[in-house]
């Protein structure tokens, strides 16, 4: 009846217990009335002290988690594209909008990028793009030859023969 009352709101489960009492009616075919039906609950203080302090760690807890898992969101969704993050800076901050806006928001953006563990393969990919786009057909074969050899090193069978067709690659892979 009071079961999923918590310990500290005792005049809550008192008040849902009495309010069952209340609708007893008794036995009238044996002769049974209740006329009346009460109860009062307590805790004493050192339970009811440790039974706070409970609360309020879950409670802490909890909405330290909740603050987590927010900054996370925020952090995936608006620092990690900086369109989104101009955006974000431009709509909270509109009075810092000046003549080096600009400049303030690109330090921003190089601060975020830096805690970004995903940057580095970012670079690497415009690294690789780079090459690609200055590459003789050669070369292009010999990254494709490293590519299949280096996903059939590592497990990774359907994709090496995926690079293999595009390629037109027939060379063994030895490890």
């Amino acid at each position: 009846m009071a079961s999923n009352c918590s310990i500290i709101s005792l005049a809550v489960a008192t008040h849902k217990i009495n309010t069952k009492l209340g609708k007893l009616q008794g036995c009238p075919e044996h002769g049974l009335k209740i006329l009346s039906a009460h109860v009062s609950l307590y805790v004493d203080a050192d339970t009811a002290s440790r039974a706070n302090e409970y609360e309020r760690r879950t409670f802490d807890k909890a909405s330290l988690q909740l603050e987590l898992e927010r900054l996370q969101r925020f952090r995936s969704t608006i620092l990690t594209d900086p369109g989104n993050a101009m955006a974000y800076w431009m709509l909270k901050y509109p009075e810092r909008l000046g003549e080096d806006a600009l400049g303030q928001l690109e330090g921003l953006l190089n601060r975020v990028a830096k805690y970004n563990p995903t940057a580095t393969w970012v670079e690497v990919g415009q690294i690789i793009q780079g090459f690609l786009d200055k590459a003789d057909p050669e070369a292009l074969r010999d990254l494709a030859w490293v590519l299949r050899w280096s996903l059939h090193r590592y497990g990774q069978h359907q994709d090496a023969l995926r690079i293999a067709d595009l390629f037109r690659l027939d060379i063994e892979v030895n490890e």
